[in-house]
């Protein structure tokens, strides 16, 4: 573990819109999880640098998108720890970038969030390490948690309707969504990393050679009717369909 800047995710954190206000009331971080990187950060770990660069101090810790200092979008006017974790609440300006990420939060894709931190206190424990004290740089809103088991990047582990809403959301978004170009490239990119978690699940769950259907003297294969059924039903088809069409229309993808 570095001992300087890190970055921590957490996912599927509760969000809170006021859609009069533009205010989002997120978790930046968790308390008691064992982390991918065998770390737990404990209640009380923020306390000093809230105290010392929060909201009611110098006020110098940012709201960022994916931990880039070149997309700063607000400081969290009020921050504090409860018994989940580090909860923020930030107005969303009324900026390029600000109205983006807000469409991006009432869309459904930002469910995840990220700190950018230095580990100041931490001790080794049995199977993980404490942090028992961090300096706060920032919180960010992230598409991708840092953590490759996150809802977002572990795809592959989700059920496929999750897949579907998730895909079907993202197309809806392209298609109807008010965002900068920029924004655009990182909805069709994600969309794009969607359709080959679905190839690659599509691969796990081939059939064995030996099962595979038997192939008529024609040549045609023969499938039981109540498989070629469920194959029709199947939403995973009409998703694809859609995903493939609506690639084609990007360059970025031919």
């Amino acid at each position: 573990m570095s001992n300087f800047y890190n970055k921590k995710a957490v996912s599927g954190a509760p969000v809170d819109m006021e859609d009069s206000s533009r205010i989002i009331t997120v978790y930046y971080s968790a308390f008691g999880n064992v982390d991918s990187d065998g770390d737990v950060i404990v209640p009380g770990a923020f306390t000093k640098t809230l105290k010392e660069n929060g909201p009611n101090a110098k006020n110098r810790i940012w709201h960022l998108f994916n931990h880039s200092t070149e997309k700063p979008i607000a400081k969290p006017f009020e921050m504090m720890e409860d018994g989940f974790g580090l909860k923020a609440r930030v107005k969303m300006p009324n900026t390029t970038l600000g109205n983006d990420t807000y469409e991006l939060y009432k869309e459904g894709h930002i469910t995840e969030h990220s700190i950018g931190f230095q580990t100041i206190k931490s001790q080794a424990k049995s199977g993980y390490n404490e942090i028992n004290e961090i300096k706060l740089f920032e919180g960010s809103s992230v598409l991708w948690g840092a953590n490759a088991n996150t809802p977002t990047v572990g795809v592959k582990s989700q059920v496929k309707s999750v897949l579907v809403d998730e895909m079907g959301k993202t197309i809806k978004s392209l298609r109807n969504g008010h965002f900068t170009d920029e924004t655009f490239e990182l909805l069709e990119l994600k969309l794009k990393q969607l359709q080959q978690y679905l190839a690659e699940m599509e691969d796990e769950e081939s059939v064995d050679p030996e099962e595979q259907p038997q192939t008529s003297p024609e040549g045609t294969v023969e499938m039981p009717e109540e498989e070629a059924l469920e194959e029709e039903e199947d939403p995973m088809i009409s998703v694809e369909v859609e995903i493939n069409k609506y690639l084609q229309s990007f360059k970025i993808f031919n």
